[in-house]
């Protein structure tokens, strides 16, 4: 029978074993949804809203920021929306709910910018941290050992 030399194996071994106890019950975990904090009031989003709008010195970086990079000209009405929608209440778009409120925002905005957004929807696709899959992608062992190694490390010496 065929067998690789015991460091080898045992790099299997320990590959397998932490892909195993590690990656997937990890990746599982971080798919849960997150728990978002009460709804606020209607006051207190206005106020986060006017809040955010101070601190927003340049409208056009801020919203490409939000919508990964896209060209404003890209983003469209229910894009915005569906933004706000998890920026001010912690939840997935749904048409119809909050609208009136979600709309003078969407206003508030298009102000900012002094410019419209189309209607519909886009292919850009918004930031939404808490709402969003996570994509996690496998590192070899060796990728992690070699990341948190420090050029001063004792274990970096004895190489």
């Amino acid at each position: 029978m065929f067998r690789m030399r015991p460091a080898i194996e045992l790099w299997l071994i320990a590959e397998a074993l932490f892909w195993t106890c590690f990656f997937f019950p990890y990746r599982w975990y971080l798919q849960h949804a997150a728990t978002h904090p009460p709804p606020r009031s209607k006051e207190e989003r206005r106020k986060l809203v006017d809040c955010v709008k101070a601190e927003v010195t340049d409208p056009e970086q801020y919203i490409r920021g939000w919508f990964k990079g896209a060209d404003v000209k890209d983003i469209r009405r229910k894009d915005v929306k569906e933004w706000l929608t998890w920026a001010f209440f912690d939840r997935d778009w749904e048409d119809g709910k909050d609208e009136d409120e979600i709309e003078e925002y969407t206003l508030e905005i298009e102000s900012m910018l002094r410019k419209r957004f189309r209607p519909g929807k886009g292919t850009v696709k918004s930031l939404r941290l808490t709402i969003d899959p996570v994509d996690m992608l496998h590192r070899s062992l060796l990728w992690y050992f070699v990341s948190i190694l420090r050029m001063d490390s004792p274990v970096f010496l004895l190489i």
